[in-house]
């Protein structure tokens, strides 16, 4: 587990709760066994109570991200973090998750290459009509040999955004 991630959240925690919460999460251990799980629902509702109240009188509804954070969310780096939380089912979706988001990454560079390669060799790019439509003029290569290049996982995303354009 990551040293960053208790640090994460017991700052959660410290917002959400109240010295009076926090003394019967110390005094829980020392009652007894067959009331520790009514205490432990009162004291849910007690930080519920309390959270609930901090937004009581705010113009903003509760949401999960703000409008004004212009941060872009790094998923990598949030998959990374819930992972150690999850199953191995959910891992698994995780993972996948997170390669799907690599892919959308190499596929959004690759395209932006290909503008950018567009933009620098604009008469290399037009000679694809003297040809028979396939090639890129002067590169000579089609969408079908670059598709060769990856992962069969890879070609799939490739052919699902090459038929979104049609």
């Amino acid at each position: 587990m990551n040293p960053k991630q208790p640090d994460k959240i017991a700052a959660f925690d410290t917002l959400y709760t109240t010295n009076h919460i926090q003394m019967l999460k110390i005094l829980f251990p020392n009652v007894q066994k067959e009331f520790r799980h009514h205490l432990a629902v009162y004291i849910k509702y007690l930080e519920l109570q309390y959270t609930l109240s901090l937004q009581e009188g705010t113009p903003y509804s509760l949401k999960s991200c703000s409008d004004e954070d212009s941060t872009p969310v790094d998923f990598g780096a949030l998959c990374d973090e819930l992972s150690p939380f999850c199953n191995e089912k959910e891992r698994s979706y995780l993972i996948q998750f997170k390669n799907i988001q690599n892919m959308i990454k190499q596929y959004k560079d690759i395209e932006a290459a290909m503008s950018m390669m567009k933009e620098l060799f604009p008469e290399g790019m037009g000679a694809a009509d003297a040809g028979d439509g396939e090639g890129n003029g002067i590169f000579n290569f089609s969408p079908d040999m670059l598709s060769q290049l990856l992962s069969p996982e890879q070609q799939a995303l490739f052919s699902m955004f090459q038929n979104k354009e049609d």
